[in-house]
């Protein structure tokens, strides 16, 4: 049983892979993302990507921490609000 699941893990995270590749993001310029917990976890790498692509990230997080210094190199265009 944990065979089958790992080895329908490997194929969906190949296929993710595929699909990325094949159908790009297009940029994001002018347009604003609103990610809710995007200090951690997949909501921080979303946040991420909507950065690279020069969307303007806004972050929504109870608090603040030393985390926020990630954003820094990635984009100018984030906002924390707590």
């Amino acid at each position: 049983m944990f065979l089958y699941f790992f080895v329908f893990c490997l194929v969906c995270v190949h296929l993710a892979e595929l699909l990325a590749f094949v159908f790009p993001l297009p940029r994001q310029h002018g347009r604003v993302g609103i990610v809710t917990g995007g200090i951690s976890g997949i909501c921080f790498e979303t946040a991420r990507h909507m950065a690279s692509l020069g969307a303007h990230v806004i972050i929504g997080k109870p608090t603040v921490t030393q985390h926020t210094v990630l954003y820094r190199p990635t984009s100018v265009n984030v906002l924390f609000l707590t």
